[in-house]
């Protein structure tokens, strides 16, 4: 069987629209940052993605607006699973989202990789996060 070269195209959705690569040396999250002069929102979004599909690699800018400053959150979670974050003694290093959402023990871990990334904001666990002070 023959190894074929495929060269992919990205595309960026927002909100249902489909953006453009503006540049193919830029990361999702740079290309995420120029299309935040035409969409402010996108300074507090994550990139989700890819989803490659026929020779289209198709990331989507998702908003975190009302996750109460979850952004680090959302990008330690995806540091871990894509295992460029790695915390000493972990069991999650290179685990899914999935699997990282679903372990109750992940919280150190992601608080950990959260202020390693300069995020100041905690991520409390679901039972506290909702107390009479929040």
């Amino acid at each position: 069987m023959a190894i074929a070269e495929v060269k992919l195209v990205r595309k960026f959705r927002y909100q249902g629209i489909t953006l453009s690569d503006p540049a193919s040396d830029k990361t999702p999250e740079q290309v995420m940052k120029v299309y935040a002069f035409q969409y402010p929102e996108l300074l507090n979004a994550v990139v989700e993605g890819p989803v490659t599909k026929n020779g289209v690699s198709t990331y989507t800018f998702a908003r975190v607006a009302g996750s109460k400053g979850a952004v680090g959150h959302h990008k330690a979670v995806r540091s871990i699973a894509a295992g460029t974050f790695f915390v000493k003694d972990s069991p999650l290093a290179n685990a899914s989202k999935d699997e990282i959402k679903e372990n109750k023990e992940c919280s150190k871990t992601v608080q950990t990789v959260v202020n390693m990334q300069g995020h100041s904001q905690a991520i409390l666990p679901g039972s506290m996060a909702f107390s009479r002070f929040g």
